[in-house]
């Protein structure tokens, strides 16, 4: 078997394919959808952990649905909002699914959608085109605390609610994969939800992991979530017998050119029982393991024992710590001689870092497929004649064999544990992780992305408690320092969600500044590595966001105890940051600083519009500082249709957010002479800038929204 029968994790659609078990609740969840009476809306949650099968049950609740005879079948609304957060107003995109799928009975829905696209336009806001406005958050607050500012937003909400009960038409809403938004965006989610509930006739299907969910709810999640979902169900327990059955068949298509006499039945079924079976919890874990095995045992079949190789893998996929300890550490799983009690503590050292229940299942796994580590716990002794017949059956412990194993481990430009750690005894000194951190920008992966994007990566997800305290300080400084050059478009994975290296070092500098305990220490460091540092954009962010936390830039105030810093700290930190953008104005650098739109409207709210103005107007006096300028301001952003099955990449430039700083009529004729002259010096991004600009300029001047203008091809 090769790797074109890879596995898919995709959902499934059809009943019929049901392998564990969810087709009678879903057949009876349906049938109850269907005879909800009237009401003024009613929401049931589905909850389950990741990977069982929570958006498969969906489809086959939606398959039943469709097959209903009796009762009101409803229209159904499915909304995604991983697809939109950090990129579109919720409330907006929910009303725009709304839309879409009222367009298809137009003449039935047309008030109704009239009414819906004015509620849109009074209360939706724009977000700046280099940051995310949390507006969900907002109009939450807003429809809740009924702003006398908005009295009409809430007349023409009472009319859509007497039009969708007028028209006696059921809906579903189905609002999918809850627990994948971040934590802010979980909680503006779920302020949509109770901001929309009581439509008539509505019935709301909300899918998430409750343990999640709860989390990042607090305090009193579960009593929060009372308050807005009526009738919660949980997912069926998986039928692990099942799962077992699904995983056994698939490994044995691809076991069927192994040599019979590599595949010992009863040493497998071992293997399978103590250390196999247990993990499998899920469908997803079982196609986890799978796909490893197929992709790298396909060019190691009958060089490898397939039973220690299906072993090695699943150490690989669920306890990758464990792993990369076995990969760099061959001496003390082989034939090699040690003592029992070194061996003990090397043991007890790795396996500590597991999870008790956890642990039991790795020691059970690797006592079978590594005698020496069976002795230490079973006091066992194995001589060193078994040398020859592991290596005759191919076995992981074969000291020849061993490294076979491991040809397939890690992607290629990948940071493995040990450069990881080797790269961490680096932050006692500040310059050598700084000199680092720009050795692995220039380093390309197969993917073309960076290397540093993959260490920015593990060390945001690193144990910060691994990391020593006293170190804490010269990372941030290193970041701080050279940030800004580690802001490469090439390290931006962009589908249904952007990220890049901006948002891995902002969750790096979170992680370590909750190490301090106080507001105090952490203001105390952030001034220290702001001060010295020269990654203006990096700086401007962190303060930005530590603003956002006190509710600036028109953000929902988190709680005092939830700020990393106090509200005085945060003015300090603005105005050594402010002193950053004069000294990049005296060096005549800052037009090169990354992210410069976003970096000039702090600018204007911690100075002044004028102040700001008078830089701008001096650069654009030449063309290139032009384009540059409107270089700046152009985003890409992503949409997809009904039919699409990714997300579509466009440009678009708010014509609202640089008329603060720049009158486009007054540049709109240079733009087109540069368009039309092509000079040289212009760049991909420049052209692409100016032909943004010029799109929307027109556009603008036609009437046309700002959608309805990024939809023209």
């Amino acid at each position: 078997m090769n790797n074109d029968y890879l596995l898919t994790d995709g959902p499934l659609e059809n009943p019929e394919d049901d392998k564990l078990g969810y087709e009678p609740f879903a057949k009876n969840l349906a049938s109850t959808i269907c005879k909800i009476p009237d009401t003024d809306g009613i929401v049931f949650s589905l909850n389950g952990s990741w990977g069982t099968g929570k958006t498969t049950c969906i489809n086959f609740i939606l398959h039943y649905i469709e097959k209903q005879e009796n009762g009101k079948k409803p229209i159904i609304i499915r909304f995604n909002p991983w697809w939109f957060t950090g990129k579109e107003d919720l409330l907006k995109q929910f009303f725009k699914e709304f839309l879409v799928v009222l367009n298809k009975d137009k003449e039935k829905f047309k008030d109704t959608m009239k009414l819906l696209a004015d509620f849109v336009e009074i209360v939706s806001e724009l977000p700046e085109p280099t940051g995310a406005v949390r507006t969900a958050g907002k109009l939450s607050a807003l429809l809740l605390k009924r702003a006398a500012k908005n009295n009409e937003a809430w007349k023409i909400r009472e009319e859509i609610k007497n039009a969708i009960k007028k028209h006696k038409t059921n809906f579903l809403v189905i609002i999918d994969d809850i627990d994948r938004l971040d934590p802010q965006e979980c909680k503006e989610i779920f302020m949509l939800v109770k901001a929309v509930a009581d439509f008539p006739n509505t019935t709301y299907l909300l899918s998430f992991d409750k343990k999640i969910v709860t989390s990042v709810l607090e305090p009193d999640g579960d009593c929060y979530l009372e308050k807005i979902v009526q009738v919660p169900f949980d997912l069926p327990l998986p039928d692990s017998t099942a799962i077992r059955t699904y995983f056994l068949k698939q490994l044995n298509n691809i076991f069927s050119n192994t040599k019979e006499e590599l595949i010992d039945k009863t040493y497998f079924g071992n293997v399978f029982w103590d250390g196999i079976a247990p993990i499998l919890n899920s469908i997803r874990d079982a196609k986890r393991l799978l796909n490893a095995i197929i992709v790298n045992y396909t060019s190691l079949e009958n060089e490898v024992n397939p039973s220690d190789f299906m072993a090695i893998e699943a150490i690989r996929v669920f306890f990758p710590n464990i792993f990369y300890f076995i990969r760099e550490n061959q001496d003390y799983f082989d034939a090699k001689e040690y003592s029992k009690e070194l061996l003990q503590n090397v043991y007890k050292e790795v396996l500590n870092n597991e999870p008790p229940e956890q642990r039991k299942i790795v020691i059970r796994l690797l006592s079978r497929i590594f005698p020496k580590f069976k002795s230490v716990y079973d006091n066992i002794n194995y001589g060193y004649s078994w040398e020859n017949i592991w290596e005759k059956e191919l076995r992981i412990c074969a000291t020849k064999r061993f490294p076979i194993y491991f040809r397939l481990s890690i992607p290629s430009g990948e940071i493995s544990s040990t450069e990881m750690d080797t790269i961490l005894q680096l932050t006692n000194d500040e310059k050598s992780f700084s000199n680092k951190l720009l050795e692995l920008s220039k380093q390309k992966k197969p993917d073309g992305m960076t290397r540093v994007s993959s260490l920015l990566e593990r060390l945001g997800n690193y144990d910060e408690q691994k990391i020593p305290t006293e170190n804490v300080p010269n990372i941030l400084s290193a970041i701080y320092q050279v940030g800004d050059d580690l802001l490469l478009p090439e390290d931006e994975i962009v589908d249904c969600i952007s990220i890049g290296n901006d948002r891995r070092i902002a969750i790096i500098v979170f992680r370590l500044l909750k190490i301090y305990g106080t507001q105090d220490e952490r203001f105390g460091i952030l001034k220290d590595v702001f001060t010295k540092g020269n990654a203006l954009a990096c700086i401007v962010s962190k303060v930005t966001s530590l603003g956002q936390q006190h509710g600036k830039y028109s953000n929902t105030p988190e709680p005092e105890a939830d700020c990393l810093i106090a509200l005085p700290h945060v003015t300090k930190l603005e105005k050594i940051a402010l002193d950053k953008i004069h000294n990049a104005v005296n060096n005549a650098c800052l037009l090169n600083t990354p992210k410069l739109a976003h970096t000039l409207y702090r600018w204007r709210d911690w100075e002044n519009i004028s102040t700001v103005k008078k830089w701008i107007d001096e650069i654009i006096k030449s063309d290139e500082g032009l384009v540059k300028i409107l270089t700046s301001f152009v985003i890409k952003v992503h949409s997809h249709t009904m039919t699409d099955r990714v997300m579509k990449a466009k440009w678009r430039i708010d014509l609202n957010s640089i008329s603060p700083f720049i009158n486009p009529d007054n540049i709109i004729d240079r733009s087109k002479q540069i368009i039309k002259l092509s000079p040289k010096w212009l760049n991909q991004d420049g052209k692409n800038a100016i032909e943004v600009f010029i799109k929307f300029y027109e556009g603008s001047k036609q009437g046309k929204s700002i959608h309805s203008i990024e939809d023209d091809e």
